[in-house]
């Protein structure tokens, strides 16, 4: 599981740069965010929102066991990778990364 942290981590600028173009600023919900933020936002929001799903994942753990539980987060990476993989803008971008979260 460390691999895929350390993977998120150093792709999202080549991914930020190469695959979403994002080079000026862009509108979210009426904000406007430069580049640097949006790089920052990237990669920091599956872990700010892995926080909350950590108390989810150990009492799955507790219940099911850790083996299964660690299956099921594994699993739980897919919709995230998937609409990583067809993104084309920052606010897919989010939404992938964002649906990552639970699978941290």
């Amino acid at each position: 599981r460390e691999f895929n942290f350390i993977t998120l981590a150093a792709t999202v600028p080549f991914w930020y740069k190469y695959a979403l173009n994002i080079e000026g600023d862009a509108n979210l919900f009426g904000l406007r965010i430069g580049p640097g933020i949006q790089e920052a936002a990237l990669l920091g929001l599956p872990f700010v929102l892995a926080i909350p799903c950590l108390q989810i994942w150990r009492a799955l753990a507790a219940r099911i066991g850790p083996r299964r539980a660690w299956i099921f987060a594994s699993l739980a990476w897919i919709p995230g990778l998937i609409v990583i993989y067809f993104a084309r803008g920052f606010g897919m971008g989010i939404l992938g990364t964002a649906l990552i979260a639970p699978g941290m």
